[in-house]
């Protein structure tokens, strides 16, 4: 890696929204599918195994989707039994507009709405980690508060602007597979980046 060898890149190697122009590997992970993304950026800068990374980002997306669905649909169920099955016209709305749940919610509904909203900074959470990760590794001039901001502002174009960087940084050019997989290096996790590279010329 150039990091270690002291030789710091001081900029990102790629623009924020750089990763249209890496059709199609870099923007399908960009955004349909950001878990395998983030687990190919921590795998190729060797900051953690890929299959942990791929399990922790699934879990989370999973998890919060999970719950908010269970949560809509106790919503509609309460809307049903206050206004009945064809919910009328009539029947009450709260300020965003939705039929029928005017009025205190059931702590059940509360509690997957509190849940949710910490999955959601969860996810955020490890964005901003990869983020800073990468900053400190190789040793790029950004402000902290930018790596704070710039996640929450277009997660996907973090993740594209990361694997795009960490690719060049690492391997010389940007692989533009779109295959959920480190494809051409190891699934385990190693320190050894000669191994990694020899593996990825296979």
């Amino acid at each position: 890696s150039k990091s270690n060898a002291g030789q710091a890149s001081r900029h990102w190697r790629a623009g924020l929204f750089e990763c249209v122009r890496a059709f199609p590997g870099v923007l399908c992970f960009s955004v349909p599918l950001p878990c395998c993304g983030l687990a190919r950026i921590w795998h190729r800068a060797r900051l953690g195994a890929y299959a942990s990374i791929l399990g922790l980002t699934f879990g989370l997306t999973a998890a919060l989707l999970i719950l908010d669905t269970v949560a809509d649909a106790l919503v509609a169920r309460q809307a049903q039994e206050r206004c009945g099955a064809d919910v009328p016209l009539g029947c009450p709305r709260d300020a965003a507009g939705n039929v029928g749940v005017a009025g205190a919610q059931p702590v059940g509904i509360l509690v997957l709405r509190v849940l949710t909203l910490v999955l959601a900074v969860g996810q955020y959470l490890l964005l901003v980690r990869t983020r800073l990760a990468l900053v400190r590794k190789y040793s790029i001039a950004e402000h902290r508060a930018l790596s704070w901001a710039l996640p929450l502002c277009c997660s996907s174009c973090t993740v594209g602007q990361a694997l795009m960087h960490v690719d060049l940084e690492e391997y010389g050019a940007v692989d533009r597979g779109c295959q959920c997989q480190a494809r051409g290096l190891p699934l385990v996790y190693t320190n050894d980046a000669s191994d990694a590279r020899r593996q990825r010329g296979k």
